[in-house]
């Protein structure tokens, strides 16, 4: 089980969930195996986000959004 998380009140580690100026947090829940989770990204920025449950392990990524053109 894995979660999709960018809610830096959640991280352990501050710097593991980033949100650009106006971005709103969010979190998935709990994705069983081979369930899929979608977010629409309304913001352009950097988003770092991390799983709940493996944080602490490095599961850690960034995603950057590009303005609409």
């Amino acid at each position: 089980t894995h979660t999709v998380t960018d809610d830096p009140k959640a991280a352990a580690d501050p710097a593991d969930a980033v949100l650009p100026a106006g971005g709103i947090a969010f979190d998935s829940g709990d994705i069983p195996a081979g369930e899929v989770y979608l977010h629409q990204f309304m913001m352009p920025g950097t988003y770092r986000y991390f799983c709940r449950h493996h944080e602490g392990d490095g599961m850690v990524a960034t995603i950057v959004v590009e303005p609409a053109s």
